[in-house]
């Protein structure tokens, strides 16, 4: 347990007291870090002070029944060279607990250019080696996006990647949104892609380039769509346009502005919980 929390600040005393009842546990460490850093920083802080071989991170989500011990034994039975991390799939879920759609990537072996294109996953899906880890430099304190570059990063420095074929990760989509969102989000994305641009660019074909371009703009277009700046809304539609004018999102994009950001994400999510009942059989 990493402390982030200001020193002198009501969290920190609450979680104080709150970790005494743990205090005899040697399976459980708390520490308290000198001041408030953020995400990044405290999951570094955490990774330094690990003995274990491997890193798994856990957010607000949820690992589903033996998610680590199926990992675990995909490490041990892996023919795959240099591994370093292995992941699973995500079902996705809403606030009340039904399935709204299950992620379906299976990547194999050398994973960097599909990252590139496309993220591999979420974090709590991964289990890390620490060395593995600790190679790529640990987590980048920036804004948002840190996850991303985590992987890129690990994948970069040549690990390879493979794949349990489960849902052994349960990940709550609440009202909507995540932790990080607003100039934060926006912030990050932007820095995210300028640290990978010169791979996307040097490993990526010129199909996949467009389209790493579309989504980048795509994503952007709605992060200031949500903030109310008409001015950028516009100017990421024009890019990914001309990025790639015959995407069936381009609609999407255009739907979303005329019925305005809230409304369009309700409907979207709506939707895909539709789809995806039928296809995956939830109730």
């Amino acid at each position: 347990m990493v402390d982030d929390n200001p020193p002198e600040s009501p969290g920190r005393e609450e979680t104080r007291r709150f970790m005494e009842r743990y205090k005899t546990e040697a399976c459980i460490s708390y520490i308290e870090r000198e001041e408030n850093g953020g995400g990044a920083l405290a999951r570094n802080t955490g990774i330094e002070a690990s003995h274990g071989e491997y890193i798994a991170f856990l957010d607000d989500d949820e690992y589903l029944p033996g998610k680590i011990e199926a990992q675990l034994k995909l490490f041990e039975r892996s023919t795959v060279p240099d591994l370093g991390l292995v992941y699973c799939r995500t079902l996705y879920v809403d606030g009340e607990g039904k399935a709204i759609y299950e992620s379906c990537s299976c990547i194999r072996g050398e994973g960097l250019v599909h990252h590139l294109q496309k993220s591999l996953g979420s974090t709590g899906s991964f289990l890390f080696k620490r060395k593995a880890v600790l190679d790529a430099g640990m987590f980048e304190d920036i804004p948002a996006s840190q996850e991303y570059i985590l992987i890129y990063k690990i994948l970069k420095k040549g690990y390879q990647i493979d794949f349990e074929n489960t849902a052994l990760y349960r990940m709550y989509l609440h009202d909507f949104g995540r932790i990080t969102t607003g100039q934060r989000k926006l912030e990050g994305k932007l820095k995210a892609f300028s640290m990978i641009e010169e791979d996307i660019n040097s490993l990526l074909d010129k199909k996949q380039k467009n389209q790493k371009y579309f989504n980048f703009f795509y994503d952007l277009f709605f992060l200031y769509l949500r903030e109310g700046k008409r001015k950028e809304v516009w100017s990421c539609f024009f890019k990914a346009f001309c990025r790639d004018w015959k995407n069936k999102r381009i609609l999407l994009m255009f739907l979303a502005f005329v019925a305005g950001y809230d409304n369009f994400v309700k409907w979207k999510i709506r939707l895909k919980k539709v789809i995806n009942n039928g296809f995956y059989g939830y109730s």
